[in-house]
């Protein structure tokens, strides 16, 4: 062989060793990608199929006491709640069913008794168990659950209206120990301090202000309700800046607090008055019961 035909045996030698260790690369980070994507998918974990609550059974179940006690209603009260709120919250089946994986969707039922149990204090773990559901499932459940609540119960609470003042005066009376030596009274008002994060400087220039009496940061709400213990209306304050927050206590917020109705009614017609012996405040009107607030 020549010299000439020698060198280029080498060359052609040398261009399949480098194509070879060219395969070999892309081979080894072909099996590497592979892994990693095999192993990112093990890692979320199998599709749990949940077997949902068996509402008509639990319904029959119970009787009409333990179902009052485990959902502050009685079982007609239950279902007439859930046929108003059912179109709202139960939104499009057929995509609630693929999302889950082709299983049953979620019926309104069962919504709405996860958020009853849990506003009636009961374990997050304890809900998601008994009905069949994921956890993130049961706080998307229940964010759908308060605003159609919102929007077919809202709170009224109106000042201007006579006829509904004197309405809720005469229950108050009744309701009392005395059978109507208590009058004036339309409305039992007390607060909540509800536990946030310290909130930050983009949140409000004053976090100092949310830092309360119990040493947590909280947002004052307050509340009114009537003589058969229904609310009547809820205002809480989120800016600072209006003067209430988690450091103002029950006898002070009420009076920093826009309540809805004419301001001539609040500040005319009706006072605050704190009552430490109770655990409510109670919005009183020293002139005609009539017109109390």
């Amino acid at each position: 062989m020549s010299i000439a035909g020698g060198r280029r045996l080498g060359r052609v030698r040398r261009h399949r060793e480098e194509q070879r260790r060219r395969e070999a690369a892309v081979a080894a980070v072909t099996v590497l990608l592979a892994a990693r994507r095999l192993h990112k998918r093990g890692s979320r974990g199998k599709l749990v199929k949940r077997q949902h609550l068996d509402w008509q059974l639990r319904k029959g179940y119970l009787t009409e006491r333990r179902f009052i006690q485990r959902y502050r209603m009685d079982k007609a009260t239950f279902q007439d709640v859930c046929n108003r709120l059912r179109e709202d919250i139960e939104g499009d089946q057929v995509a609630s069913s693929n999302a889950r994986g082709g299983g049953p969707p979620i019926t309104s039922e069962i919504m709405l008794s996860a958020t009853l149990r849990f506003l009636a204090g009961g374990a997050y773990q304890d809900i998601v168990d008994l009905h069949g559901i994921g956890e993130s499932t049961l706080y998307d459940i229940m964010m759908r659950v308060y605003e159609a609540m919102r929007k077919h119960y809202p709170l009224r609470f109106d000042l201007d209206n006579d006829k509904e003042l004197a309405r809720m005066e005469r229950e108050f009376a009744d309701a009392s120990a005395s059978k109507g030596v208590l009058r004036g009274v339309v409305g039992a008002l007390d607060g909540i301090a509800i536990r946030i994060p310290c909130p930050t400087r983009k949140d409000s220039a004053k976090s100092a202000a949310f830092y309360n009496r119990k040493e947590f940061y909280a947002m004052n709400c307050q509340a009114i309700c009537d003589a058969k213990l229904r609310f009547r209306c809820a205002h809480s304050v989120r800016d600072v800046t209006v003067g209430v927050g988690g450091c103002q206590s029950s006898a002070q917020a009420p009076h920093m607090i826009s309540w809805p109705g004419s301001a001539a009614g609040w500040g005319g017609r009706s006072r605050l008055v704190s009552c430490p012996s109770r655990t409510a405040s109670s919005l009183t009107q020293p002139t005609s019961p009539a017109t109390a607030l």
